[in-house]
């Protein structure tokens, strides 16, 4: 069952692939080891999906149309990532099911991994900005519950990039981009395998003026990794990764500054007001196998300094948040297929521990009394998380499958304030329960299932965004959809329901004053895919391929009693639509697309409900042309009838300004050489 068409690959992951975020793969009926760097990854992934009782997908970077460069182009057609633009150029809010709603900078509620190895921050936290889109092979998203295999307790699962290597990505090759905005992109990256031996760089550099005034930015990355196979079953691959970037920021607009010009900064934005991210992280990932088992071992260090500059008071400019985070961690993952009274088992498990300690510096928010000097307070955070989760795989059937899952997780949070003041509190405690999964798949036919799941998720507290100690955040869940093919139609479509108990929520303490506290909440929703062959629909007989993809998510999330009962969770859209058209010329010689996103109901922005901002649908066009083997040319145009819309809002805002305009019209051109 195949759902690879227009724009997008979009298939369900199967959690029986333990190995599958390094490339790995296993047979159908019994477990088998394979090189974790087939070229064929992708295909025998695909021929996984039939295992996963519950929904999943996979972003195939190659088969997005148009450019990416913001988490919003690579999740544009995944009904299970909200990804908005916000804040920077760069950034993005991103959320799975309504995780980590509230969150003012970065993200959480996910836990993000890159080649199977966890990048988030010990508290939970992570910046998407840190990830090279150039380098990235392909993405995969385990929502909810579909995530506890991979580390995933949060509410929203797991999102794991997967990056290019020297057996995926052999040879070298150039990108150079230039658009409306001033924007440029220089790319090069080279990959090699020789014997048992590979290696891949990548090294990118892209810079910015912004659509707004004072909203430019900059940034770095290099990546590397080496892989030896030690045998046919058995592989250790090294990493490196670093990224810096830079992105001011233009400040939030009123509604009439937005209708008088989005493009302007706020007024009275200091031009040093940035956001400046730097990470560097070290990890290696062991897999080996037999032909019953599989396992994968890992460990990694990572740094991560975040700088927010901003003036805070009459005349001064200081420090509003400086973070230097460092964090390693270490992961066991296993798989071993075993018979009862002639059932089929597979028990998979999932081990991890991390520790981190956040040198926190600053001034708003960290001054132990108003006007207070630059550097009179200081902050230590420490994190360190363990996680084991068990599951249990029983085919009664040839048709029906049965899956039974248990785990714990166990959080400390430790926070030193010196000196101790009315703003910040000590605190020293640990957040702990049980996470768990039960789980139904029927398969109907080869091209059709359905799913079930009712599970359990469980999240810490955040140090970003409390300022006393807060419970951990849980929730109960029920999921359960289809993935279906008829014809010319392929997709998936799934509903959930989740009753969130204790969620992070900034709640109104004074007038205008808001503080992260614990809710309880319900979130609901629903994700859907669909494909659709428009050559076998009218029965054209044409060598040109027409096809036209459409993503729909209904976030349907309230509050669930307290002052704001019934009320809609401000910041994340309730209605997002994607589609997009493509026609491809013979022998893929070149393809053009047109896409539309549609957001019909705006964002709200506060917990009253008081304020929203418009709805809007964007047009976009692109075109790309491969020349020959070594040499491709792509264009197009975003945003096409330059219409001003609003892409984020300020949660709970204490002024009338809490619009952030989305781009404007944007032409880019680019060449892409390999060699």
């Amino acid at each position: 069952m195949k759902f690879t068409k227009a724009g997008f690959l979009f298939v369900s992951l199967t959690p029986s692939l333990l190995l599958a975020d390094s490339n790995e793969n296993l047979e159908t009926t019994t477990i088998t080891a394979q090189s974790p760097d087939l070229l064929d990854s992708i295909a025998l992934t695909e021929e996984q999906i039939r295992h996963l009782p519950g929904t999943g997908s996979i972003v195939q970077i190659d088969d997005l149309t148009g450019r990416v460069i913001k988490p919003q182009d690579l999740f544009e057609f995944n009904p299970q990532v909200y990804a908005q633009s916000s804040g920077t150029s760069v950034d993005s809010r991103l959320s799975v099911r309504g995780s980590g709603l509230q969150r003012r900078y970065g993200s959480r509620g996910v836990s993000l991994l890159v080649d199977g190895i966890p990048a988030n921050d010990a508290d939970g936290s992570f910046y998407f900005r840190v990830i090279n889109p150039l380098s990235i092979d392909h993405i995969n998203v385990y929502p909810g519950a579909n995530g506890l295999l991979y580390g995933g307790s949060q509410l929203g699962g797991a999102i794991n990039i997967v990056q290019k290597n020297g057996v995926s990505d052999p040879g070298a090759e150039m990108t150079l981009e230039y658009g409306s905005f001033e924007t440029f992109r220089c790319s090069v990256q080279y990959g090699v395998e020789q014997g048992n031996w590979d290696f891949f760089s990548s090294y990118s550099y892209q810079e910015s003026d912004g659509y707004r005034d004072m909203q430019n930015w900059h940034s770095h990355h290099f990546t590397a990794n080496l892989g030896y196979l030690w045998s046919d079953q058995a592989q250790t691959r090294f990493y490196f990764l670093y990224s810096d970037s830079d992105a001011q920021l233009a400040g939030s607009l009123t509604e009439d500054e937005f209708h008088d010009d989005p493009t302007q900064s706020a007024p009275g934005q200091d031009p040093r007001t940035d956001r400046d991210l730097s990470t560097i992280k070290l990890s290696q990932r062991t897999t080996w196998g037999t032909d019953k088992a599989n396992y994968a071992f890992y460990t990694y260090y990572q740094y991560l300094d975040f700088d927010h500059l901003t003036g805070i008071g009459v005349g001064a400019f200081n420090n509003l948040v400086d973070y230097d985070t460092d964090e390693v961690g270490i992961g066991f993952q296993s798989e071993n297929e075993w018979q009862l009274a002639s059932t089929k088992q597979i028990l998979r498990s999932n081990v991890t521990y991390n520790y981190g300690r956040n040198e926190v510096g600053g001034y708003s928010g960290f001054v132990p009394f108003p006007g207070a000097p630059v550097g009179s307070n200081a902050r230590d955070d420490v994190a360190a998380n363990f996680n084991l989760y068990l599951e249990n795989e029983t085919q009664f059937t040839e048709t029906d499958h049965i899956f039974l899952g248990a785990g714990y997780v166990e959080a400390k949070r430790k926070r030193r304030v010196e000196p101790e003041n009315d703003n910040q509190t000590d605190f020293d405690e640990n957040q702990g329960d049980a996470v768990w999964r039960v789980g139904y798949l029927k398969d109907l036919n080869e091209s059709n299932q359905l799913f079930i799941n009712l599970s359990q998720s469980f999240e810490a507290a955040p140090f970003s965004e409390v300022v006393a100690e807060v419970s951990p955040q849980t929730a109960q869940s029920i999921e359960a959809g289809s993935r279906f093919q008829h014809g010319f139609a392929s997709g998936q479509i799934s509903a959930y329901y989740s009753q969130v108990n204790d969620e992070f929520i900034d709640v109104e303490v004074a007038p205008d004053v808001y503080q992260t506290t614990n809710e309880d909440t319900i979130h609901a929703g629903l994700e859907a895919y669909l494909a659709l062959d428009l050559n076998d629909a009218f029965n054209w007989n044409s060598d040109y391929q027409l096809d036209f993809v459409q993503s729909y998510q209904l976030n349907d999330f309230s509050f669930d009693g307290g002052q704001y009962d019934g009320n809609e969770i401000p910041v994340v859209a309730k209605h997002v639509y994607a589609g997009t058209l493509q026609l491809t010329a013979p022998d893929a010689k070149w393809n053009t697309a047109i896409t539309v996103d549609w957001l019909p109901s705006g964002i709200v922005a506060d917990n009253k409900n008081t304020i929203e901002s418009d709805g809007y649908n964007i047009w976009k066009w692109s075109l790309e042309l491969n020349v020959n083997q070594h040499l491709t040319l792509y264009g197009g145009v975003d945003n096409i009838f330059d219409e001003a819309y609003v892409s984020s809002v300020t949660v709970n805002p204490s002024s009338d300004a809490y619009l952030s305009p989305g781009d404007g019209r944007a032409a880019y051109l680019g060449a892409t050489l390999k060699w």
